[in-house]
């Protein structure tokens, strides 16, 4: 099986240019993009451990919904996509941004989100 981004240690998420790794690329003049099904660069360090988090939907009003206990990020997104199809919401796009152990993922409503993290959200 070849190696992804995902499945390296530096991978942040899909992103802009150069915001998608921690580490720095050569060779790449307006910087290196790559994404979870990316075959792995040179740099890849494998992760140990499966993490696995909670995942919250974030309502319009900021309160939260728990979703899924105990997921990994492969199983968050396919909660996420099921939460999505169950409101019949077609999201467009993804983004996504860790900040302070939480992961954020941006679908396209502008004003509601999910969590991915080990916290207790209210």
């Amino acid at each position: 099986m070849d190696k992804t981004c995902k499945d390296c240690v530096h991978f942040i998420g899909a992103g802009d240019w150069d915001l998608c790794c921690t580490e720095h690329h050569d060779g790449y003049p307006f910087g290196f993009l790559c994404y979870e099904d990316t075959l792995a660069c040179e740099k890849f360090e494998k992760k140990d451990d499966v993490e696995k988090r909670n995942l919250y939907f974030q309502r319009s009003n900021g309160e939260h919904r728990l979703l899924a206990t105990d997921v990994t990020e492969d199983e968050a997104h396919r909660e996420m996509q099921k939460f999505l199809d169950a409101h019949k919401f077609k999201s467009y796009y993804t983004r996504s941004c860790e900040i302070d152990g939480v992961k954020i993922y941006d679908v396209g409503s502008w004003t509601e989100f999910f969590k991915w993290t080990n916290k207790e959200l209210k």
